[in-house]
């Protein structure tokens, strides 16, 4: 019997169908379209939304007085306006998953060929004879098209090139976009792991969301009962103070004029679809009547329900956490455009009110200062102490959720505290009175819900609310003189928003700071995480008790990253070397993946965009890095 029938067989095919789940959820083309600002200026279409913005506002009056009710109808009345103008005058973004910028209408008749002789090749024969003619023909249309293609694609990537190198030293916006549009997007949340559970539905990720983030979201407590009557009844005591104070506090029309001019192109919106560009083209009676509204605002105390509304997306926190893990992500707000110029302008009301604000060793949010500057404080204080023979105990302190769990009402007495009174007192009370959000994952928004605490990441007036709210903690560390001084400076608690280091140069001191930052946050209604705080000792090593927050002890380490930067109890700086050279290879390889490789672009340009690219990644503190021994610098 011939080989070739000993491996066939005469039974008949079985024929099964097979389903299973897709775990590729493309992004959802949502029902509003968006405005394509780069077309809009393009075609010169700007000029016309300006005009058209003008023309509908003309008609609406500017209300006299100042009640909800007025206050809801006139906001309503300039978004109106605003989306009017939109719809009549600017162009709109088509999603096309499978765009190709290459793509031109050459390319277009040849693929329609090559379809139509395939169609005909099928019909007739469908065989894979090289002397068929049918088959023949549709393979010389194919390498027509393919070949078309490449080429359109070449010159596609050749101009590209050219772009960036005649652009780089004059256009670097336009260089950049190039470049960013190039990189691989990072794919959003397609898995969550929940009891053990794999679940990979959008809907049910949805409903996971939500239930994480209201959980995050509750209410306040606090451990002792009678600390929450105390703060309700002080909060009851500040409302009736401040309604006595008829003190009258109005906007500048050049202020929210200098801030409207200043509004960054290509951020993201909120839910009302109004982005910093239908603000900025509005035109000058726009910017009128949004001054004469937040002037009303101020006046009732009152703002528009429509800015009580959040979007809440998703932020991953990198650091090779796990991505099924809802931890893992940071929520942030995205509030309505105008809300934000609204506070951005009650932030400069804040901002007027103190001069000694925040604690001097608060970093965060305040010109020329930085996360260098916390590290550098750190950092010089330790040696400070080494070089003396002494021990520096170092506590690096995690708050948990920092942002998310600020208590309302202890929000309010900070603010009272801090100097906000009358009409600027009672409007904040209202900003963060009856606040709601929904998150947005996977393309769908899910229901709203209630938050009941919170200073909404995201917005532009979280930072400063959260530094008024922490900076009574600095000044109960540093008042207290158990940390560590460099010479007479007290320098206990370099601080970075919430990144609280604790600096001392024994364990009681060190345990006594700890308890005073436990006690407040107590007091407060929020905590920190035990687990995840550290410890390091450096210099001289002391034997000591354990260092206990909240009843449990502090992990002792040798090395930890405070603000990015790595710190060593042994203060060698090898690891720390070899990680930045890991650090720039990776960066390295990332730019080169994108196309910027000499074989493309001049090498000249390719070195300048990798200085500008990989060398800060991988440098990032080395300003307080020191002297480098010639082995390091090898590296």
């Amino acid at each position: 019997m011939p080989k070739i029938l000993e491996i066939t067989s005469d039974h008949h095919p079985i024929l099964c169908t097979l389903e299973t789940e897709s775990h590729l959820h493309h992004p959802q083309e949502t029902s509003d379209p968006t405005v394509s600002w780069e077309r809009a200026r393009s075609t010169n279409s700007i000029e016309d939304y300006t005009f058209a913005v003008s023309t509908n506002l003309w008609t609406v009056n500017f209300p006299n007085t100042a009640t909800p009710d007025v206050i809801e109808s006139y906001y309503s009345c300039i978004v109106s306006a605003i989306k009017k103008a939109e719809k009549d005058t600017l162009p709109y973004k088509k999603f096309n998953r499978h765009s190709k910028p290459y793509w031109n209408p050459n390319l277009t008749v040849l693929r329609d060929s090559m379809r139509s002789i395939r169609n005909e090749w099928i019909n007739n024969c469908h065989c894979h004879d090289t002397n068929c003619e049918f088959f023949q023909k549709y393979k010389s249309a194919k390498r027509e098209f393919r070949t078309a293609l490449r080429k359109a694609f070449d010159e596609y990537e050749s101009n590209l090139a050219k772009t960036i190198e005649s652009n780089l030293d004059i256009d670097q916006k336009t260089v950049w976009t190039i470049i960013n549009n190039r990189k691989k997007k990072s794919s959003a949340c397609s898995a969550l792991v929940k009891d053990g559970v794999t679940y990979t539905d959008p809907k049910k990720i949805n409903d996971i969301w939500l239930s994480h983030f209201q959980n995050v979201f509750s209410p306040s407590t606090y451990t002792d009962p009678k600390r929450e009557t105390e703060i309700t009844e002080k909060v009851s005591s500040i409302r009736k103070i401040v309604n006595r104070d008829q003190n009258n506090i109005t906007f500048k029309l050049s202020d929210v004029s200098e801030i409207c001019s200043k509004l960054k192109n290509n951020k993201a919106c909120g839910h009302d679809g109004l982005f910093y560009e239908h603000i900025r083209y509005g035109g000058k009676l726009l910017i009128k009547h949004l001054h004469h509204l937040f002037n009303l605002c101020i006046k009732c105390a009152y703002i528009p329900n429509d800015w009580r509304k959040s979007m809440i997306i998703l932020l991953y926190k990198g650091g090779n956490k796990p991505k099924t893990d809802t931890n893992s992500y940071r929520g942030i707000s995205l509030v309505p455009s105008i809300t934000k110029i609204f506070e951005k302008m009650v932030d400069l009301l804040l901002t007027l009110l103190r001069t000694d604000f925040p604690n001097v060793q608060q970093v965060a949010y305040q010109k020329l200062l930085s996360s260098l500057n916390a590290s550098f404080n750190l950092n010089e204080v330790t040696i400070h102490h080494i070089k003396k023979n002494g021990t520096v105990i170092v506590v690096l302190l995690d708050s948990t959720k920092a942002f998310d769990t600020v208590p309302p009402d202890g929000l309010r007495i900070k603010l009272f505290e801090y100097g906000a009174t009358g009409k600027l007192w009672l409007l904040l009370d209202n900003m963060y009175t009856d606040l709601s959000s929904a998150i947005l994952s996977g393309g769908k928004l899910s229901k709203w819900f209630k938050l009941n605490r919170g200073v909404r990441q995201g917005s532009a007036l979280s930072a400063k609310l959260y530094l008024i709210f922490i900076n009574d903690l600095i000044n109960e560390l540093e008042s207290s003189n158990k940390g560590a001084f460099l010479y007479d400076i007290n320098s206990s608690s370099p601080v970075q928003a919430d990144d609280i280091s604790l600096i001392a140069t024994n364990h009681e001191s060190a345990q006594k700071m700890v308890s005073i930052c436990e006690q407040y946050s107590e007091s407060w209604s929020f905590s920190f995480s035990p687990t995840k705080s550290k410890l390091l000792q450096f210099g001289k090593k002391l034997t000591g008790p354990d260092i206990f927050l909240y009843n449990e002890p502090i992990l002792s380490v040798k090395s930890a990253t405070h603000v990015g930067i790595s710190l060593d109890t042994s203060m060698k700086t090898m690891d720390r070397t070899l990680k930045a050279c890991r650090t720039l290879r990776a960066t390295t390889a990332s730019v080169i993946r994108s196309g910027i490789h000499p074989a493309v672009l001049n090498p000249i340009v390719c070195a300048k965009i990798i200085r500008q690219v990989c060398f800060p990644k991988a440098l990032y503190g080395c300003e307080i890095w020191g002297k480098l021994s010639k082995q390091k610098h090898l590296c």
